[in-house]
């Protein structure tokens, strides 16, 4: 990435606010840049239960525009892993 702070100083309470009512939580990035392992952990580390559409072959949830419909959730096992970096 090419910017000072790729995150922006508001996202952790944008983040807050978003998932304040939600009953589930889907991460759906994709192949995270390994710049941003750091980040990634830091965020799932605030959720208890995230869930996902399934894992890419590197363990990171599956972005969803690769995905057919008939996708179900699934508990994003790979939580404890990145909590652990």
């Amino acid at each position: 990435l090419t910017v000072a702070d790729p995150v922006g100083p508001d996202n952790d309470t944008e983040l807050a606010k978003a998932v304040f009512d939600c009953a589930l939580i889907v991460a759906a990035w994709g192949n995270v840049p390994r710049l941003l392992e750091g980040r990634v952990a830091c965020v799932l580390s605030r959720f208890d239960r995230v869930w996902c559409l399934g894992k890419t072959r590197g363990g990171d949830p599956r972005h969803p525009l690769y995905l057919p419909a008939s996708c179900t959730f699934e508990l994003f096992k790979g939580v404890d892993a990145w909590v652990a970096l």
